[in-house]
């Protein structure tokens, strides 16, 4: 049984975080969306509160850490 508040949507979109801390983007996926988050593949841990962006093609997402 699905409990989550918004359906979710698979893709395989490519784009790049980019943490406080860090000179230099790294690459990451987003692998499914909904109307109130998604989820990343990414090669390193983020911890729960970290705050990022993420490049997707021409847009700029800032982001909080949820789960």
């Amino acid at each position: 049984m699905n409990k989550r508040a918004e359906p979710r949507f698979k893709t395989d979109t490519g784009v790049t975080l980019q943490l406080p801390n860090q000179v230099q983007p790294y690459p990451a996926r987003i692998v499914d969306v909904s109307g109130v988050g998604f989820r990343l593949l990414v090669e390193q841990p983020l911890a729960v509160g970290e705050v990022l962006q993420i490049n997707v093609e021409d847009r700029r997402l800032l982001v909080t850490v949820r789960h």
